[in-house]
């Protein structure tokens, strides 16, 4: 009797609605598994079924579409320039709001569970809300074990998805900021925007042609980061540099045609380290191409321009191979690679390299 008086003063649970609980159960485990792979695996997974790699292939067209409506050019990539750290901010927000829903769905299943009892699925969202951020205003309390369960997991995701996430932040900069710092270097030896051209002419100039290899060297290590963060961190794609005319598509196009123009054209060089760096970039472009889904754009390369390529070359003192054979063997080396950065370019509004640059394209630029 004395137990039984005990157990009447404690409140009573109802039934549960399974199915809400397994629904929302099921939606958390697959949000947060979403955040495991987009932030704590450094590697590129081709999932289909992830919010994250719906929102890098698809989330930037929204915004691409909005961007190419706007004039003046310098309006256009101020915004642009804004976009890439939204995009986080969102990607942010809509894991939080998933793991809210979830649990929502998870708590009305288990509402006669909570005191007092929320009548409606807007209440037990409200009460997932509570828990996810870890605010607990205590005006519901989980009074049965599976409603108590489900608010510890709700505030442990909360917290961690939170902390994950501001460590993905500062992963994001740090490789944004590798990136760029190659480019900005690579900028005074190329102009703005680059091209391979200018890069040789540069370097013949300038008398530093022996210290070539050791930048196409260095080069390789660069764009074997750039291929595995921006696999990895599927974002960083739209992170743009801070000047209009430069950015890492085109420093990179700059390499691969420098590269291509040592293997296919110009006689008497070590293409060693070029040919390696070709194998490297088309490595990347593939691979970008394939996860992205991205367009082959037609560059529009002549061979009027490759003949202007190579007078400019042998004004720089390189010996210029002759013959027909040789733009067509430049022209289909170039092409593997150049149309998929062409693409890259289309899809996010970036610079490209150019295969007759200009030193001066920028103001202050030394001639």
């Amino acid at each position: 009797m004395a137990r039984q008086g005990r157990l009447s003063g404690l409140p009573q649970v109802g039934r549960v609605n399974w199915v809400f609980v397994a629904v929302g159960i099921v939606g958390a485990l697959w949000i947060l598994r979403d955040i495991f792979m987009a932030v704590l695996v450094p590697r590129a997974i081709d999932d289909e079924w992830r919010i994250s790699v719906w929102f890098a292939r698809f989330g930037w067209r929204f915004w691409r579409s909005v961007l190419t409506r706007m004039q003046p050019i310098e309006r256009r990539e101020e915004l642009a320039g804004s976009v890439a750290p939204l995009m986080f901010v969102l990607l942010v927000g809509i894991w939080l709001c998933g793991l809210v829903l979830a649990y929502g769905l998870a708590f009305y299943g288990l509402r006669d569970q909570l005191q007092p009892v929320p009548h409606s699925f807007g209440a037990a969202i409200y009460y997932a809300g509570t828990g996810v951020l870890t605010i607990g205003y205590g005006d519901y309390v989980a009074v049965g074990a599976g409603a108590r369960a489900v608010s510890l997991f709700a505030a442990a995701s909360g917290l961690g998805t939170v902390a994950i996430t501001i460590a993905f932040l500062f992963l994001v900069i740090g490789a944004f900021a590798d990136r760029e710092r190659f480019v900005v270097v690579f900028d005074s030896r190329a102009g703005a925007p680059p091209s391979g051209l200018a890069l040789l002419e540069t370097y013949a100039k300038l008398d530093m042609l022996s210290e070539l290899p050791d930048l196409l060297r260095d080069s390789q290590s660069w764009i074997a980061d750039v291929l595995n963060s921006h696999l990895a961190y599927p974002i960083l794609m739209s992170f743009r540099s801070s000047h209009r005319d430069e950015s890492w598509v085109a420093a990179l196009g700059a390499l691969l045609d420098a590269a291509a123009l040592l293997v296919t054209v110009i006689e008497g060089e070590q293409s060693g380290e070029a040919r390696l760096l070709l194998d490297v970039g088309m490595h990347l472009t593939h691979d970008l191409a394939s996860y992205f889904v991205l367009p082959e754009v037609e560059t529009g390369a002549t061979q009027e321009q490759f003949a202007v390529v190579c007078a400019r070359l042998k004004s720089a003192g390189f010996r210029v191979k002759d013959g027909e054979n040789v733009w067509q063997e430049f022209y289909a080396l170039r092409r593997t690679y150049a149309r998929t950065l062409a693409g890259i370019g289309q899809r996010w509004l970036t610079a490209t390299a150019q295969l007759v640059g200009e030193r001066t394209a920028l103001p202050g630029h030394a001639s």
